[in-house]
């Protein structure tokens, strides 16, 4: 499909469920739920972001592509999106040096590139349903390779922040990888610097599933700010959950499964800083 072609269709597809949001649930835009002035998400208090919560889109910084978006019809990735700008926005300065782990035709990237050093990491085969080109590829640096497979194209302690958004999911569970992939990461960060994942997980009624690199992060790195605990996340009254909407326009043709079987989507985000 071209690449105009498949941008007009999703800009279509993303203005339709903004419309369905706002006429049916009655609830408002995600640019009108934002308040003013805006209260600042901390690095240090992070563990209050540490799986989506409702009360989370009025504390963020919405991007223009999202803004007219509802969190009864969005889609995991417009939460995702919100969480990671906001927390840059609010927490780095202009000119700091970032990674996007599988950015693939990155909404954040695009928003970010004018104002800090922003690098890709996306081999863009496609795999996730990822893209196998990008439409923009100006101001900033992509590379075609994974995290893990220790690239020389990314230098050693030079990021200020390495960062993913609805990718994690998608690595290989094997031991061995995952361990790579931790320290692949904690290679290229600077000493101080931040890593934060924004990680597709989902909901049963007995359990969750999160990718195992959640666990790995909480037992190897001390002080990582993560909650995958299922009795936490399950009572909490104010979890956002991927809206049924969201599941059945987005996601329903390639799991081929009602959403009851395939577990109720969520986002659990995991942030740790390295030791300096």
């Amino acid at each position: 499909m071209a690449s105009g072609l498949r941008r007009f269709i999703r800009d279509l597809h993303r203005e339709f469920d903004s419309w369905i949001g706002r006429a049916f649930s009655k609830q408002p835009s995600l640019s009108s739920l934002a308040g003013e002035p805006h209260n600042k998400i901390g690095i240090d208090d992070f563990k209050q972001f540490a799986y989506s919560k409702r009360e989370h889109f009025k504390r963020f910084h919405i991007l223009p592509v999202h803004q007219n978006q509802t969190p009864a019809t969005c889609d995991l990735k417009v939460y995702q999106d919100s969480l990671i700008y906001s927390l840059i926005v609010d927490n780095f300065k202009p000119g700091c040096r970032m990674l996007e782990i599988g950015g693939g035709e990155s909404r954040v990237i695009s928003a970010l590139k004018n104002d800090y050093e922003v690098w890709n990491l996306d081999k863009l085969e496609g795999l996730g349903f990822g893209p196998k080109g990008l439409m923009e590829s100006t101001g900033f640096k992509i590379i075609k390779e994974y995290i893990g497979a220790f690239s020389s194209e990314l230098p050693d302690a030079h990021f200020d922040l390495v960062f993913s958004i609805s990718t994690v999911e998608h690595f290989s569970s094997d031991e061995i990888v995952v361990e790579a992939i931790l320290a692949d990461i904690q290679r290229v960060l600077k000493p101080g610097g931040y890593s934060v994942h924004c990680v597709d997980a989902l909901l049963y009624s007995d359990h969750l599933f999160v990718h195992p690199l959640v666990s790995t992060v909480l037992s190897r790195i001390k002080g990582a700010q993560v909650e995958a605990d299922f009795k936490v996340i399950a009572s909490d009254e104010d979890l956002w959950l991927m809206p049924w909407f969201a599941y059945y326009t987005r996601w329903y043709h390639l799991t081929r499964q009602s959403l009851k079987k395939f577990g109720q989507p969520f986002s659990i985000n995991v942030l740790w800083r390295k030791e300096q």
